[in-house]
């Protein structure tokens, strides 16, 4: 690993960041960056600054260019739709403004996504524009690029009387194993020695991770992209992701599991899941169950949700015309989402009654025709209940007299595409997609996984999506969400029609997004190393963090409301015993009991005292947390219980439970030792005197402590390993034990 370097140089006016706590070195901020930086006109100064601070960040955390040789491997975690190419582009020219000599770009699995990515790249470094050509650009090159990738790299070996400085290398690769491939071949035909180079992998969890781990082999894509990183003796792998759940759930030894990580914070103007499903939820819609296409529910007609949502989208086409008619300017563009499948057959299907929509409205709204004045007075009707549904959301839309008279247009204008991997429906204008947004105003996108990672839909206002979980992959549903993004300006405009388990699925991710950046937020601050993260986090059990395929370390769920869950002490250390023992103690010594209801016919064994409404906070500062785990398993169970209660108590303080003092007038009981050293306390059922076993002892409802005293331990030859030990289990309701994901590695 690469020494910490304290030589840079910040001669940006008034910029002067602390340095990370796992920085290696101190990054100058040269000319390129603050020029790329400045050229963003819609970012706010507090965004430029952000944008600055973070990308300075990261850089910080690579190799740095001090050294001799070195690699490296990072997370930067960003937001759906939030700017993550602009993120990395910043990093790439202050990597120049450093004397990296080569940066490449993996730019994605598919041709929309990559054409995009690279057009982007070249827009914020003004390749076509500039006059001093510091960035030499190459798109998925071969081998044979050698000799001139070679001169480019002597040229920084070389001084230069002409005072031209050197050209940084740009390398952009379609993420699949034959581009990797050829571009590994290149790499290690040059003489890399003394060269720099930062890789950044746009969409880092898809495509490229080990999918035959489990079987002991590489797949192709990935053997190629660690080959290529095994050619350069000096370099960083930067993995991008909104994602990041792959990333962080291989295993820790892998060749692309992350060393250090960066939260991105998304701009002002961002909208996401918060801003969708809390704070404006009226902007999502549910789409019937009988209006979801399924072998069981073949749809054959449009299905008047997506009637509904075609409407709306075509009011806000002819509110936008009116917009840029009279000068107000707006979105320069207006989409529309259709995503209903996976599946191409149904693209068609979805496309061709889009289709045929747009064509019959556009001209029925402007057919003059007495034949067509009952269905164009039923369609004008349609458009004013959409027209009022909007109202409540754009309090300035314009009158609908204004925009019934520039609708017809504004329909027949709109152009309406299919986009998936099939040959004759690649996206339009492929050479350059920035120039086929320009080309319209408006636009319908029907498709499905072309149109989802990574893809930026302009303009977007209206997604229908009548497509569920499927197996329930958190970070592929999430992917799916292109409706987030900087659409605060229209966002009144906007509409999501989703099937109910995705609506339910993208509520439920909110929370867990937060508490997972929350999480690695805390651990990255401390400047410890990624790889010690605990793998553990929130996530609800109608999802699964990610594709197993890719993961060698098996995940768990839990932990299990309504089930006692027991912890065995301490017994190998005296100290920790006697410490175990206090906290019990303390613990009961506030507390009053009383006899707990149950059947007559108990035995004295079966009789408890138990303790009601206390505070749960109190319980779980005083007794829970400091409480010392004896046995590995209980103690990773424990972590984990600790963990949901912790974050149950921050949003309900007040919350109370349940104590039980399990079998108080048993003075001689006595706990076994297991083989796998835990102790299992309880008691089972005994039908005839009525009682239900120790594992029904709890409080419905409520977090329940079970305290158990035993005189002494055994081990199974019956020797005794201590004497006077207290236990507890817990008991948590469903309403605490929420879904959590534990792996066993990491801290």
């Amino acid at each position: 690993m690469a020494m910490r370097e304290e030589q840079g140089q910040q001669p940006v006016e008034g910029f002067h960041q602390r340095l990370p706590a796992d920085a290696l070195w101190e990054p100058a901020v040269g000319e390129e960056t603050p020029a790329l930086i400045e050229s963003q006109a819609n970012l706010s100064s507090r965004d430029k600054e952000r944008l600055l601070e973070e990308s300075w960040s990261i850089l910080a955390k690579c190799v740095s260019p001090a050294e001799e040789d070195g690699q490296g491997c990072g997370l930067v975690i960003g937001s759906i739709q939030s700017g993550k190419t602009l993120s990395f582009t910043t990093v790439a020219t202050m990597a120049r403004d450093n004397g990296f000599q080569i940066v490449i770009v993996i730019t994605g699995t598919v041709k929309t996504l990559s054409t995009q990515s690279c057009d982007r790249l070249s827009d914020l470094l003004r390749l076509g524009t500039r006059g001093d050509y510091a960035w030499r650009l190459l798109r998925n090159p071969k081998s044979s690029e050698a000799q001139n990738v070679d001169g480019i790299l002597r040229d920084w070996r070389t001084p230069v009387e002409s005072g031209l400085q050197p050209q940084t290398l740009l390398i952009t690769v379609l993420k699949n194993a034959s581009n990797l491939k050829k571009l590994a071949g290149l790499l290690n035909r040059l003489n890399l020695a003394g060269i720099r180079t930062l890789i950044i992998d746009d969409e880092a969890d898809q495509a490229g991770l080990n999918t035959g781990v489990k079987k002991g082999t590489e797949s192709p894509t990935y053997r190629d992209l660690c080959n290529v990183r095994r050619a350069l003796p000096h370099h960083t792998y930067l993995g991008y992701t909104a994602t990041p759940h792959a990333m962080l759930m291989i295993s820790t030894m892998d060749y692309l599991s992350p060393e250090f990580g960066q939260i991105l914070t998304p701009g002002e103007e961002y909208t996401g899941g918060k801003q969708f499903f809390e704070h404006e939820p009226s902007l999502i819609r549910t789409i019937p169950d009988d209006q979801i296409p399924s072998k069981r529910n073949r749809i054959i007609e449009p299905p008047p949700s997506l009637l509904e949502a075609l409407h709306i989208f075509f009011v806000g086409v002819a509110a936008g015309i009116l917009a840029h008619r009279s000068g107000q300017g707006g979105a320069p563009n207006r989409s529309m989402l259709v995503h209903p499948s996976a599946l191409t057959a149904e693209h068609a299907a979805y496309f061709d009654w889009v289709q045929s929509l747009k064509s019959n409205w556009g001209d029925l709204l402007d057919s003059k025709k007495e034949e067509d004045q009952m269905s164009r007075d039923a369609l004008i009707e349609d458009f004013r209940r959409a027209y009022n549904d909007l109202v409540r959301t754009v309090p300035d839309i314009p009158r609908f007299d204004d925009i019934l008279k520039v609708l017809g247009s504004g329909v027949r204008r709109t152009a309406v595409y299919e986009i998936n991997k099939r040959p004759s429906n690649q996206f339009p204008g492929i050479a350059d997609i920035d120039e086929f947004w320009r080309s319209g105003y408006s636009f319908i996108l029907v498709g499905g996984q072309s149109l989802e990672r990574g893809f930026t839909v302009e303009g977007h206002t209206v997604t229908y999506m009548p497509r569920g979980i499927g197996l329930g992959q958190a970070d592929t549903i999430q992917q799916r969400a292109r409706f987030y993004g900087y659409n605060h300006g229209h966002l009144g405009y906007c509409r999501v029609y989703l099937e109910k388990a995705a609506r339910d699925a993208y509520q439920v991710f909110i929370m867990h997004e937060e508490l997972l950046k929350r999480s690695l937020a805390e651990h990255l601050n401390s400047g410890r190393p990624l790889s010690e993260w605990v793998r553990l986090f929130f996530l609800h059990d109608s999802l699964k963090p990610t594709r197993d395929a890719v993961l060698a370390i098996n995940y768990t769920r839990g932990p299990k409301p309504k089930v006692p869950h027991a912890a065995t002490p301490p017994l190998n250390s005296q100290e920790c015993l006697e410490e175990h023992r206090r906290l019990i103690g303390k613990f009961l010594a506030d507390l009053v009991f009383a006899p707990d209801d149950g059947d007559p016919r108990r035995t004295e064994a079966q009789r408890h005292l138990v303790s009601r409404e206390i505070s749960a906070k109190t319980a779980y500062e005083q007794l829970i947390a400091p409480l010392r785990i004896g046995n590995p398993t209980d103690a990773w169970n424990y972590l984990q219980i600790r963990l949901v209660i912790k974050r149950y108590l921050e949003d309900h303080p007040n919350t109370v439970c349940t104590a039980y003092l399990m079998r108080p007038g048993v003075p001689e009981f006595e706990g076994i030792l297991t083989g796998d050293g835990r102790i299992e306390p309880y008691e089972g059922k005994t039908p005839r005197t009525g009682y239900k076993g120790d594992k029904a002892i709890f409080d419905p409802g409520r977090l329940t402590i079970q305290i158990y005293q035993h005189s002494r331990v055994l081990d199974q030859e019956g020797n005794v390993l201590a004497t006077d030990v207290p236990q507890i289990a817990i008991v948590l309701p469903p309403e605490i034990a929420v879904g959590i994901v534990a792996q066993r590695q990491g801290g």
